[in-house]
């Protein structure tokens, strides 16, 4: 991978901290998009490895693109995305990628020449930079749990297929008259696995754009919470 020039970097570390000195403002995040995060690091033992997350990828027509918004916040024009071995840091219309290493459970930079960072994971879902105390998010968990325990989901196919899941893990699925019941989980921020008589399926999430409401969940079909 072309690596980036020294005066890239030290541009690159300039808009960085004059956007940090913008945060220093006071400005208020989104309405409904920001996850609340302790100001606190998270403690090593809560730490997930994040050799064993899954990332979603960015590539040609994927719909598994995970983007980590600071605090959570969907309209933020600045955010992060994590690849095997990538990191990847959007800012508005600028894109910068660099060579990642794990050490002793952090992300951090593989060249020493690229700009400092180092990343731990409390969960699957956010991430905590430990040089600036910066939290991002790839979803927000509550608002997540809030919409996709609502309601009942229903297949765009016949409402006999529809799936309800519960605050507990566990789920609830008729398959045209066929109940299944057992558990499930995220695997990352747009996947919902689940256990049926086979073995373990799988959801993918949509949200919407603006927030981290689900509006509908897919296998090959569609379903849509019951209005």
């Amino acid at each position: 991978m072309k690596r980036t020039s020294t005066k890239m970097i030290g541009l690159f570390l300039a808009i960085c901290m004059a956007l940090a000195l913008t945060a220093c403002g006071g400005t208020e995040p989104s309405q409904g998009t920001a996850t609340n995060q302790p100001s606190e690091p998270p403690a090593p033992e809560t730490l997930v490895d994040p050799e064993e997350i899954e990332w979603g990828y960015e590539a040609p027509g994927s719909s598994d693109t995970q983007y980590w918004y600071p605090d959570g916040d969907k309209l933020s024009d600045y955010y992060l995305m994590f690849e095997d071995g990538y990191l990847t840091i959007i800012d508005g219309d600028n894109r910068t990628t660099f060579d990642t290493a794990v050490e002793d459970g952090h992300i951090v930079n593989y060249d020493d020449e690229d700009p400092d960072f180092d990343f731990v994971f409390p969960d699957i879902l956010t991430c905590y930079e430990v040089n600036d105390g910066q939290w991002y998010a790839r979803a927000d968990f509550d608002a997540l749990m809030d919409s996709l325990t609502a309601a009942t989901f229903v297949c765009e196919a016949g409402e006999q297929w529809n799936i309800t899941f519960y605050e507990d893990g566990t789920y609830s699925y008729n398959c045209d008259g066929n109940l299944m019941e057992g558990d499930w989980w995220l695997s990352d921020a747009r996947t919902i696995e689940y256990n049926d008589d086979y073995g373990t399926a799988w959801f993918q999430i949509t949200y919407d754009d603006a927030s981290w409401e689900v509006i509908s969940i897919r296998d090959t079909d569609s379903f849509y919470p019951e209005s």
